[in-house]
């Protein structure tokens, strides 16, 4: 079985890495540009996990993991952004993220 990843990124370009790179490892990829695409692609299908960017437009990564750790307990959520910080990768970890990725610069 291919595991599936969804990326929630309201960066085109980075969906669009990203999405290659994972492609090329062999997973299956779908990717959205906000927290409430997210959820819709959710609903409509499994995931075998979550990467999401932290600052978006209409539901924002935090707001989104939320959800997801109250909807779907099981699935992994990783947060990426280049606006973290210790307090809020503290915040993330708390709520229930698997890991808090910096983007590089």
């Amino acid at each position: 079985m291919i595991d599936r990843v969804l990326v929630a990124d309201d960066e085109e370009s980075l969906r669009t890495v990203l999405g290659m790179l994972l492609r090329r490892e062999g997973y299956e990829v779908t990717t959205v540009e906000d927290g409430f695409q997210a959820l819709e692609a959710l609903e409509s299908s499994s995931y075998s996990i979550l990467l999401t960017d932290l600052r978006m437009p209409n539901l924002d990564g935090m707001s989104l993991l939320r959800r997801v750790v109250q909807r779907w307990p099981q699935m992994p959520v990783i947060i990426l952004t280049a606006h973290g910080n210790v307090d809020t990768a503290v915040e993330a970890l708390k709520v229930g993220a698997f890991d808090f990725i910096a983007k590089g610069c």
